[in-house]
């Protein structure tokens, strides 16, 4: 048997014996013991300094659809014209949550000044597939992250690896750059955040020197000669200078350092790889950092004999 809900003996009186309403009440109405029902809106999560609010229900009833109408004594004001009339129906879902919009959520969009100093950051592993760049300095942006990186695998092809960079300090962080590497008989390629993917050989090239301390030329899709960078290995930490500003001096053309991670010594802690980006580098920090992460992969892959250097794309 279906299971159905008897209506209230309230529900069922006549309009005139209901308490709440603009009807007159008799003897036997206000006989009727109708408990007053208080609905309370819960703390509001993104603001400290609301406070609990509550507002006194005389009378629910339910209509046709299933929702329930709520009259009530709404707070009335003089001062005000424009005030709401003593009782006012409103009409709410059974099933959703009373919700206090007279707040707004924080503004979550922040402006972070351009350093005007050379910033020395750390590349900090948090997980086994996963590192982010943080400034050394305690007191640079309190230490939040400027990079989240993360490296996953080709499950198609378990022996290429993806890099994928992140803003900031999680997964969640606005999308960068990607690149895929490892043993595959296709090019490696690599993704920025216009979504424009080319082959990392037309973007990055080595022009002498090995892979271990040679030079090597980052030349973006723009092929504009102000955004080519190089990266100098042939000696540590390795250099990055601005093309256009090379016959400069060195100063004047250099935007970043970069200092590979030392391998770990017993009973001593490791050390961590730091990219130092002078003020001028910022500019260019997501094309230096993408540079430099795939240089490294090619530096430290195995590359003796022409076996090996073919297997590796």
């Amino acid at each position: 048997m279906p299971f159905e809900r008897s209506p209230s003996p309230f529900l069922m009186a006549s309009p005139a014996t209901r308490t709440g309403f603009d009807a007159p009440v008799d003897s036997h109405a206000a006989a009727c013991d109708v408990p007053s029902i208080t609905i309370v809106r819960p703390h509001s999560p993104f603001s400290s300094s609301s406070q609990y609010s509550s507002e006194p229900l005389d009378i629910e009833r339910w209509d046709q659809n299933g929702r329930f109408r709520v009259a009530y004594d709404a707070p009335s004001s003089s001062s005000s014209s424009s005030s709401p009339s003593t009782h006012q129906l409103l009409m709410l879902d059974s099933d959703s949550p009373m919700i206090d919009d007279t707040e707004s959520p924080p503004d979550y969009h922040t402006t972070v000044k351009k350093p005007t100093v050379l910033v020395k950051y750390q590349f900090t592993s948090t997980s086994y597939n996963t590192m982010t760049i943080m400034p050394c300095s305690d007191g640079e942006e309190t230490r939040q992250a400027k990079y989240h990186i993360t490296v996953s695998m080709n499950c198609f092809m378990p022996l290429n690896h993806i890099t994928t960079i992140r803003r900031g300090g999680t997964e969640l962080g606005e999308f960068v750059a990607q690149f895929e590497m490892g043993i595959s008989g296709s090019e490696s390629t690599f993704i920025l955040n216009n979504g424009t993917e080319s082959p990392i050989s037309s973007t990055l090239t080595k022009r002498m020197g090995s892979r271990h301390d040679g030079l090597w030329f980052w030349v973006p899709v723009t092929r504009s000669k102000k955004n080519i960078l190089l990266w100098d290995l042939r000696e540590t930490p390795f250099i990055c200078r601005s093309i256009i500003d090379y016959g400069s001096g060195a100063d004047e053309s250099t935007l970043a350092t970069f200092t590979p991670a030392r391998q770990i010594k017993p009973g001593q802690p490791p050390v961590l790889a730091q990219l130092s980006v002078t003020p001028k580098g910022q500019d260019f920090f997501d094309h230096l950092l993408l540079a430099i992460l795939i240089i490294e992969r090619k530096r430290l892959t195995p590359g003796k004999g022409k076996t090996l250097k073919q297997l590796f794309n």
